[in-house]
């Protein structure tokens, strides 16, 4: 039959008693013991003999339980931690001292922190020992607020302790023996759901298991309960000021794709006794370059102070490459966060960035320069034309609805700078932000102020003109929604352009040309033709990369009135009405 140790057996043998000096004699107190050696390392299983020495027996009898005895368990905490959920990127804010609550903190340093004045531990100490002996204690800033004794007759299992007013808590469980039932020799316990209450600032936790051996403690962390927090964060962008490269379109000052500007804003509401330190402030929006910045970035490399605002602060922010509208935004972080953009629902005036339109083509925008690539005995060149043409006559400008077959006139670049609804340019379409519009707006309150456009004309216009040598086929693609479309051609006879004629559509290809009309065939963008026949000119396009081929009428070198030899333009009239608008466009020129 097997020999069970149970805690009971460790006990007796580990309490010792009286008894004979040897085997065979009685005890004489008037001797002393001058040759036992306990803790000897003589190998056991020696005989006993009638004067073998009691306390040499005993010892050679404990080396042999020593091999039968099994390890003892890991004292507490048994390499656990006690942990917590909180937040761990907030540090502390100056003039705080009165929170310290008897403990040493440092400014600007880091600290776990929470915002509700209870908390509890998110992680159980499982298996630690031993379970039979000394007192279990919960620390709040160095005061025992709850505890529980263990012995070898009465420990708690599955039970929760308790501090009389329930501000402070723990569960002990598993009280069971180690390492199991068949070898109770030892026992363990386990620990979860520590509860603490806090006090306002810092607060040092921690977990002990004192015994008559030894005391051991769990981890001590620190946690701030920041009684101020959770706040809401208030931002205000308050100006947007000193822009650089600014350019000109449609009259309407705009920002440019390597614009910066400063972006001045407020914040308050931001700390309690601490402060969000990564990822506090975000500046981005649309079309705007986004930068996230440290509180002490913001406060000129310093810690803020308890309870402090942000106060006012102005940063550089660069414009992002696309046209548009710009609307920058500034988001501030504490555990909550805040946004507010530069233009929302006050009513907030915006800005309009004209992008980046360096080396494009089929992405091509509208306000500065339409590319068109002509193409003459199988050599090219590119041309570029301004945004728009307009109608110079009689030293004035001239509405484009005015224009007629015969006329004189002189067909000029529209400045960029023009107001449109000035005499004679108020039918005139208008590119603003990267994209042509009907346009009857007031750009008046804008932060680059611009006209008001509120009294232009109910139809307006867009003119893309260019010269060119010879009778000519055109290949235009554009994204967008237009009212109608005209073509008109122009002999440069005596220093003006006269006008040839205004070019109907001619539904059928099938049918020669007549004369002065042009021909829509459509392509794709690897050139090839499209199956679908135009009964009229497409009002709608929603793709860069269709293409439509226009092949004029039979024009003669000849002929007084179709082209002559020489230079020649033709221009290409949109008209637009309300909610019309062009994205993008361009051309290909084939003599």
């Amino acid at each position: 039959m097997p020999i069970t140790f149970g805690a009971s057996a460790r006990r007796l043998l580990n309490s010792g008693g009286g008894g004979s000096r040897t085997l065979d004699t009685l005890d004489d107190p008037n001797e002393t013991y001058t040759d036992s050696y306990p803790g000897s390392s003589k190998a056991p299983f020696l005989d006993l003999k009638e004067s073998t020495y009691i306390n040499q027996a005993i010892d050679d009898i404990n080396e042999v339980l020593g091999l039968l005895i099994p390890a003892e368990p890991p004292l507490f905490p048994a390499n656990n931690n006690l942990s917590f959920s909180t937040q761990n990127d907030f540090s502390l804010c100056g003039n705080t001292d009165t929170f310290y609550n008897g403990n040493t903190l440092t400014v600007g340093n880091s600290y776990s922190t929470v915002f509700s004045n209870s908390i509890t531990s998110n992680q159980d100490i499982h298996g630690s020992g031993p379970g039979d002996q000394g007192v279990f204690k919960l620390s709040h800033n160095g005061v025992i607020r709850v505890s529980s004794s263990f012995n070898a007759y009465t420990n708690p299992n599955d039970v929760t302790v308790s501090s009389t007013d329930g501000k402070f808590s723990f569960v002990i469980y598993d009280n069971l023996e180690y390492p199991d039932q068949d070898q109770p020799f030892w026992q363990t316990f386990s620990v979860k759901e520590a509860k603490f209450e806090l006090d306002q600032g810092a607060n040092k936790l921690f977990l002990e298991h004192e015994t008559d051996a030894s005391t051991q403690r769990s981890a001590e962390p620190t946690i701030i309960y920041d009684h101020l927090m959770p706040l809401t964060p208030i931002v205000e962008i308050k100006n947007v000021s000193n822009p650089n490269n600014t350019d000109f379109c449609g009259g309407i000052l705009h920002l440019t794709h390597n614009s910066t500007v400063n972006i001045e804003f407020s914040g308050s509401d931001t700390t309690g006794v601490m402060y969000r330190n990564s990822d506090f402030c975000k500046i981005a929006g649309n079309n705007v370059d986004s930068q996230t910045l440290t509180y002490k970035t913001l406060n000129g490399g310093n810690s803020p102070d308890f309870n402090s605002d942000l106060g006012d602060i102005t940063r550089a922010t660069g414009i992002g490459d696309n046209p548009g509208v710009v609307e920058p935004s500034v988001r501030l972080w504490t555990r909550n966060q805040s946004t507010d953009y530069f233009r929302g629902s006050n009513g907030d005036p915006i800005m309009l960035s004209i992008g980046d339109r360096a080396n494009k083509y089929k992405d091509y925008f509208i306000p500065e320069k339409i590319p068109v690539y002509i193409i003459q005995n199988g050599s090219r060149s590119d041309l570029t034309t301004a945004s728009s043409s307009y109608i110079y006559r009689d030293g004035a400008a001239w509405p484009a609805s005015g224009i007629q077959v015969g006329d004189a006139l002189n067909l000029v670049s529209l400045p960029k700078n023009v107001d449109l609804s000035e005499p004679g340019y108020e039918d005139y379409a208008v590119p603003v932000a990267g994209r042509l519009i009907h346009s009857t707006g007031s750009y008046a309150n804008h932060f680059l102020a611009g006209p008001n456009y509120t009294g232009k004309s109910s139809e307006q216009y867009f003119i893309a003109s260019y010269k060119v040598q010879s009778k000519t086929n055109v290949n235009m693609s554009y994204v967008g929604q237009i009212s109608d479309l005209n073509i008109l051609f122009y002999n440069h006879v005596g220093g003006q352009q006269h006008i040839l004629a205004s070019s109907p559509f001619n539904p059928n290809p099938l049918i020669p040309e007549p004369y002065g009309s042009f021909v829509v065939t459509p392509y794709d963008q690897n050139g090839n033709r499209l199956d679908e026949v135009l009964t009229e000119f497409p009002k709608s396009s929603n793709n860069i990369n269709k293409v439509y081929q226009f092949s004029f009428g039979n024009y003669s070198s000849v002929d007084s009135t179709g082209f002559f030899s020489g230079e020649q333009t033709i221009a290409f009239i949109f008209k637009l009405t309300k909610g019309h608008y062009i994205d993008k466009l361009a051309f290909h020129v084939f003599g």
